[in-house]
This record gives structure tokens, sequence and C-alpha cells, in this order.
């Protein structure tokens, strides 16, 4: 529920107040979607290397229901590194 509220202030440019949600996120065991989110606030913050490696660890975790949409996320980032 976390990454859901996180992605929510991301979207409203509100990056201070989702950094502490980030913070939580760090320290919860992996899931893919909150290593999704923390990946994309990492890209937001000029962080794309640490962007990336999020988004290979979400990807190794969802195996074959990795999606289109979520390898673009990765390249994206990538081509920011």
């Amino acid at each position: 529920m976390l990454h859901k509220l996180a992605s929510l202030l991301m979207d409203q440019g509100a990056m201070d107040a989702v950094a502490p949600l980030i913070g939580a996120l760090s320290r919860q065991e992996d899931n893919i979607p909150a290593l999704k989110t923390q990946a994309r606030y990492s890209f937001l913050e000029g962080e794309s290397d640490a962007a990336v490696k999020m988004m290979e660890r979400a990807r190794v975790l969802a195996g074959q229901s990795w999606s289109e949409e979520s390898e673009a996320l990765l390249q994206k980032y990538r081509e920011k590194e």
C-alpha cells in the first residue's frame, strides 16, 4: 500500500513528501511493486544507476510475469545511466 501512496505523491511532484515512504519501502522485504516504486523515485532524483539495479531485481523476482511495460521502463532508466 505504501507504494501506491508514494506513486501518487510522485505524480503530484511532491518529492520531499515521498522520501520517507521510499525509506519505509526500502526496509521491506523485496517485492515487485516496492522495487518499481523505489526505482522510479531514484530515476526522478537523477540516480539512474540505482533505478536500473532495482528494476533488474524486480525483473528477477517477476520471472515470466515481467511485462513489456516494465521492460520499457528498465530501458528508459538504462538510457539515462
